[in-house]
Order: structure tokens, then sequence, then C-alpha cells
């Protein structure tokens, strides 16, 4: 990590079709899980994509094509028809925003 600041990842592989249902965020041995450990996974996942909802169209692009396609920056880049570095600048503006909004779930955040 960075200067000891936690680092937010999305892990998710896709996004689901409209007739499927939406990818889960949370752990997937909930099961095994406390009820208030199952309650602070679904909370989390929750506020996960609603924040994602929040970032520009932009960001929110290149943090799919990223962390939920692995997709390179070259590879996004030329998707989008922009430069390398304006995809890393998205990307670090989105987790900047992401972990504003999500410090509280971010064990070690420096708030």
């Amino acid at each position: 990590m960075k200067s000891g600041r936690a680092r937010l990842e999305v892990t998710e592989t896709s996004l689901a079709p409209e007739d499927q249902e939406a990818p889960r965020l949370d752990n997937p041995a909930a099961e095994c899980e406390q009820p208030e450990q199952q309650l602070l996974s679904g909370e989390m996942s929750q506020e996960v994509w609603s924040a994602l909802d929040e970032l520009s169209a932009e960001q929110r692009a290149a943090v799919v094509m990223h962390h939920m396609e692995g997709m390179s920056v070259a590879e996004i880049a030329e998707a989008m028809g922009v430069r390398p570095g304006t995809i890393m600048s998205r990307l670090a503006r989105a987790r900047e925003a992401l972990r504003a909004r999500l410090s509280q779930y971010v064990e070690g955040s420096d708030e």
C-alpha cells in the first residue's frame, strides 16, 4: 500500500445483464458468518454500488473496465478514444471518491 493508506479494491469480474441478478460484492462465505457480519456485508455491497453510481460516467466506465472486466489502462484508452494518462487520471479520481465515500468500510482508513 502506498504511504500506509488503505486501498479499496473492486473485485467483481463483470456486470450482469439486466435479465440476471446483479453481482454481489459481499463475502461468498456469508452463510458461515454471524448475522451481524451478513448485515454489514450486504450493507457494504449496497454502498459500493451506490458510490459507483455517484461517479461521473467516464470515471465509472474506467473503474468497471479496469477493476471489474480486467482491462488494462491501454485497452481502456483505446476503447474510449483517449490517452492512457486520461484513463489513469480518471481511475485515480474515482478511487479517491470511492475511498472518501466508503471510508467507514475500509480498514485502516485515515478518517
